[in-house]
């Protein structure tokens, strides 16, 4: 038999090969010192390879790659907006949270700035009357448009709230979080 070729030798070392290939190649190399050889510097080479130690790239590898490669992306239009508004939106919240306090407590009806205990109390109970209002009207709603909400006998709720929950899962999966990873590079 000829001697085989390096590629079916470290073939052999790895043990990929078919038995019958396997049984082939093993009966030349007990009878030749030189094919001997090249399988225990195969194996030797894959042992020495297996043992070292895995690099880490370096701080900002991964922006110099994608950059180098042209893949560098605009952020989107949608992005552009909630990074733009956010600051604002969040100014308008804070400021209506101030208004709504101040107009309880009767910061802009004139000299009765928390002047008495009437009108705290006043203040507290119109909050209340207008929390119940505002729950009653989220019954109603349900009641007309989301009837099997509403019913506290059908498993509608359930499949409502896991649907609900299945859909945020799948926004923030497929919305959100790219949106949020391409922004950190």
């Amino acid at each position: 038999m000829n001697h085989p070729k390096d590629s079916r030798i470290e073939e052999y070392a790895e043990g990929s090969l078919t038995s019958e290939l396997s049984h082939e190649i093993g009966s030349h190399i007990e009878g030749c010192p030189s094919c001997r050889a090249k399988v225990a510097s195969f194996r030797l080479l894959e042992r020495s390879l297996r043992d070292l130690p895995l690099e880490q790239p370096g701080s900002g590898f991964t922006e110099r790659v994608i950059r180098s490669l042209g893949l560098e992306e605009g952020g989107s239009l949608a992005w552009k907006l909630i990074t733009n508004l956010a600051p604002l939106m969040a100014f308008v919240f804070v400021a209506a949270v101030l208004y709504v306090v101040m107009n309880l407590v009767g910061s802009f009806g004139g000299p009765q700035i928390g002047s008495s205990l009437g009108s705290v109390t006043a203040a507290y109970t119109g909050l209340g009357d207008n929390i119940s209002r505002g729950i009653d009207a989220i019954r109603l709603f349900t009641a007309q448009y989301l009837p099997f909400i509403a019913d506290h006998e059908s498993r509608g709720m359930i499949l409502f709230l896991a649907l609900l929950f299945a859909g945020v899962a799948l926004l923030d999966r497929y919305l959100l979080m790219p949106l949020l990873t391409r922004r950190k590079l």
